[in-house]
C-alpha cells in the first residue's frame, strides 16, 4: 500500500513538473455569455440591416492529465463564437475566439469576412474602454482596429473589409465599420436587437 501511494504522488509531481494548465477564469468565461447557438443578432446602419446568424460556440477548458502530456507541455484554455453575417446578400464568416496565454493574459482572435483577422492581449490589470452607443454607455469594451489588423497569406475574394469594431464582454459584438469602399461607403453597423434561438418542442 505504502508503495502505491509514493508511486502515486512520484507521477502527480512528475506530471506537475512537465504540464502546466492555463484555464479561461469564471471572469474570463464571461465573454462567452451573450450568445448561444442558434442565436440572431441584428445590426442596423443608415443604409441597411446586417444579421449575424451564431452557427457554433465551443469552450475547451478542462484539466489535461499525464496521459495527455506527451508532446505539449502546455495546455491553454480556450473559447469561441462562430458566426455568419448576412450583409447585402453575401454570407460572411465571424470568428471570435478567446485563449487563456498564461496566468494572467487573455489573447483574443477575431476574424471577420474571411479577410480580416485581429489578434489583442488583454492583460490582468488592463481596463476596457468605454463608449457611448444610442444612448447606452458600455464599459466593458475590447476596441479592436486596423492597428490590430493582419492580412490572410491568400487573399479571398470579398470587397467587405472592417475597419474597426467593438465587442463588449456582456453584450457581444456592439458595432462595427466597414473600410470605405463602392460597396460599403464606410458605413457604421450598431447593435439593434438579438433574436434568441428557441428549440422545436
Amino acid at each position: 500500500m505504502k508503495k502505491l501511494v509514493a508511486l502515486f504522488i512520484g507521477v502527480s509531481l512528475l506530471a506537475s513538473c512537465i504540464f502546466v494548465n492555463y484555464l479561461l477564469s469564471d471572469d474570463d468565461l464571461v465573454w462567452m455569455s451573450p450568445y448561444e447557438c442558434g442565436d440572431t443578432i441584428v445590426f442596423k446602419s443608415e443604409i441597411g440591416i446586417d444579421s449575424m446568424v451564431i452557427t457554433g460556440k465551443r469552450i475547451s477548458n478542462d484539466y489535461e492529465y499525464i496521459a495527455h502530456s506527451i508532446g505539449p507541455t502546455e495546455h491553454q484554455g480556450s473559447a469561441a463564437f462562430y458566426g455568419k453575417m448576412c450583409h447585402k446578400g453575401d454570407s460572411l464568416k465571424v470568428l471570435f475566439k478567446i485563449q487563456k496565454n498564461d496566468e494572467t493574459t487573455l489573447r483574443f482572435l477575431i476574424g471577420f469576412s474571411e479577410r480580416t483577422c485581429w489578434k489583442y492581449r488583454l492583460y490582468a490589470n488592463s481596463r476596457l474602454a468605454s463608449k457611448l452607443v444610442n444612448g447606452i454607455e458600455y464599459n466593458d469594451f475590447a476596441c479592436i482596429d486596423s492597428v490590430d489588423m493582419e492580412w490572410p497569406k491568400h487573399p479571398i475574394r470579398s470587397p467587405y473589409n472592417i475597419k474597426n469594431m467593438y465587442w463588449s464582454k456582456s453584450k457581444g459584438l456592439i458595432q462595427y465599420e466597414y473600410l470605405s469602399t463602392d460597396s460599403t461607403q464606410g458605413s457604421i453597423y450598431t447593435y439593434y436587437k438579438k433574436l434568441p434561438y428557441k428549440q422545436k418542442k
